[in-house]
C-alpha cells in the first residue's frame, strides 16, 4: 500500500513540473477536501439545524489569524528539524511542501502526508530516512506537547480522562528519552546506513521545539475558544477547559496517527471532552465546525503557498 501511495505521489510530482498542471493538482486536492467538508455538514445537518444559532462574527473572524500563527510556528519547527538533521533547503520549499502535503492528512488509510513528504523531498535530494525520522520526531513532540499543554492548563480534566497519572508520567519520561538526539542519530544510522546525520542536533533544540509545540496547542485551543464564543456565550473560567480539551484530544489523535480512523478518534475525543462542561448540542456543533473551519484554512494556505511561493522561487531562479 505504501509503495502504491509513493507511486501516486511520484506521478503527481512529475506532472507538477508543468505549472498549469501543478495548479490543477492543488485545486483538485482542495476541491476533494471541500467536498468532504460538505459531507460532514450534511451528515450532521440535524444537529446544526436544531442548534439555536447566536452568531458573533468577531470571535469567528479571530480564528483565522490564530490558526495562521500556529501554522507558521509548525512550519518553522519542521524546517528547523530538517536543517538540524543535516538536510538543508530553502524555507519557501519547506512552507510549500508542508502546506500542500498537509492536505493529505485528511485522507484515510496510509499516512499519505508522510509519503507525500518523502517523495516530494526526494526530488530535492533529501533522503527518505531523514523525512521518516523527522516525521516520527514531529509525531512524538506533538503528542508529548499536547499532553503537557493539557496538564498545564487543565490537569484535572486530563488526569480524569486518562486515568492513572502514573502511566502518564511513564509515557512522558519515555517520550523524553525517545526524542534524545543520541537516539535520533542511532535511528538515522540504522535507516540510512550513513554517519554524520543530525550531528548538529542538540537536546536543547528538541526541548525548544517541544516548547513551541506547547504554544501551538495553546493557539489551537484559543482558536476553538473563539469559534465556540462565536456561536455560544462562554465565560473566562471555561477557556482553560476548552484549551485543555483541544490539547488532550489532539495528543490522543496524534498517538493514534497510524490508525485508519484517526480523524474520527480526534472528533470523538474532542466532542466527549467538550460535553463535560458545555451543553451537548454546543459540544457537537463546535466539534463539527472546527473541523470544517480548519479544513477551509488548510485549503486556503495550500493554495496561497502553491501560488505565491512558486512565484518567489521562479523569481529567484
Amino acid at each position: 500500500m505504501l509503495t502504491q501511495a509513493e507511486n501516486i505521489w511520484r506521478r503527481l510530482i512529475v506532472w507538477s513540473k508543468i505549472p498549469w498542471i501543478f495548479r490543477l493538482i492543488v485545486i483538485a486536492m482542495s476541491l476533494s477536501l471541500l467536498i468532504s467538508v460538505g459531507l460532514v455538514l450534511y451528515a450532521n445537518r440535524q444537529t446544526l439545524l436544531q442548534f439555536e444559532w447566536r452568531v458573533s462574527w468577531l470571535p469567528l473572524a479571530a480564528t483565522f489569524p490564530i490558526y495562521s500563527i500556529a501554522l507558521a510556528l509548525v512550519v518553522l519547527v519542521w524546517g528547523w528539524m530538517l536543517n538540524r538533521i543535516g538536510e538543508r533547503i530553502s524555507w519557501t520549499h519547506h512552507a510549500r511542501i508542508y502546506c500542500i502535503t498537509n492536505l493529505a492528512r485528511r485522507v484515510p488509510g496510509v499516512l499519505w502526508y508522510i509519503v507525500g513528504r518523502m517523495t516530494t523531498y526526494e526530488h530535492l535530494g533529501i533522503s527518505k530516512s531523514a523525512i521518516t525520522i523527522s516525521s516520527g520526531l514531529e509525531v512524538a513532540l506533538l503528542a508529548m506537547s499536547g499532553l503537557i499543554a493539557g496538564l498545564m492548563i487543565s490537569p484535572t480534566l486530563v488526569i480524569s480522562y486518562l486515568g492513572n497519572p502514573l502511566w502518564l508520567s511513564i509515557g512522558l519520561l519515555t517520550g523524553l528519552m525517545a526524542i534524545h538526539p543520541a537516539f535520533i542519530r542511532y535511528m538515522l544510522r540504522r535507516l540510512s546506513g550513513r554517519n554524520g546525520l543530525a550531528e548538529q542536533l542538540r537536546y536543547i533544540d528538541v526541548l525548544v521545539w517541544l516548547a513551541i509545540y506547547i504554544g501551538v496547542w495553546f493557539l489551537g485551543g484559543l482558536c476553538l475558544c473563539s469559534l465556540v464564543a462565536g456561536i455560544y456565550p462562554i465565560t473566562l473560567s471555561t477557556v482553560p477547559a476548552i484549551i485543555g480539551a483541544w490539547a488532550l484530544s489532539g495528543a490522543l489523535s496524534t498517538l493514534g496517527v497510524f490508525l485508519p480512523a484517526n480523524l474520527l478518534l480526534h472528533e470523538v475525543a474532542l466532542g466527549a471532552l467538550l460535553a463535560l462542561f458545555l451543553p451537548i448540542g454546543v459540544a457537537i456543533t463546535a466539534t463539527v465546525l472546527i473541523r470544517v473551519v480548519l479544513t477551509l484554512y488548510e485549503v486556503m494556505w495550500a493554495l496561497v503557498t502553491a501560488r505565491l511561493l512558486n512565484s518567489v522561487s521562479s523569481h529567484r531562479e
